[in-house]
């Protein structure tokens, strides 16, 4: 129980375990973990009578500071992406999270304002047309589907053909 400072690839983050008490649903785990500042955490539970409910037993996360990281990593990777298409037509940066991402905008230095900070680095390369981020499922949960999340932020007026992206083929 309690923070391990762990590095890994030169970033270090605090794994943290602590004891819990109460019951949980598959509904209701998100509020569990709500209450951690984890990246990335796990609740674990014993079965209790009911069907779906669970006694907690202990969490466990990482922390990182996703606040200080996140959009300068992001940064990097959209300037990364349009350095591979300069000299090339409009093309899309397309980012991909391997751990699970709910919101986007979480990434973002100011919440909500995704849209505005993303429009204002496109805007610094002509030739990047639109940025798409996607991540994986958060598979720790049973109604989870088969996909990640997935936002699109582009250039106005829409760069590319209108048929671009659709799922009709010619």
């Amino acid at each position: 129980m309690g923070p391990v400072l762990v590095t890994h690839k030169g970033r270090t983050f605090t794994v943290r375990s602590e004891p819990l008490s109460g019951q949980f649903t598959y509904n209701t785990v998100q509020n569990y973990l709500s209450n951690f500042a984890f990246h990335v955490g796990m609740v674990i539970g014993e079965p209790a009578a009911g069907k779906d409910i669970f006694n907690a037993v202990a969490v466990v996360g990482i922390e990182a500071d996703p606040e200080e990281k996140a959009w300068r990593s992001l940064q990097s990777s959209i300037k990364d992406g349009a350095r591979q298409l300069k000299d090339g037509p409009s093309g899309i940066v397309a980012i991909y999270y391997a751990d699970p991402v709910r919101d986007f905008e979480t990434l973002c230095p100011v919440p909500g304002r995704m849209r505005v900070f993303v429009g204002q680095l496109v805007d610094k390369f002509p030739h990047v047309g639109a940025v798409i981020m996607a991540s994986e499922p958060d598979l720790q949960l049973p109604q989870t589907s088969d996909s990640g999340h997935v936002s699109v932020y582009y250039r106005k007026p829409w760069p590319f053909p209108n048929d671009f992206l659709s799922n009709e083929s010619s």
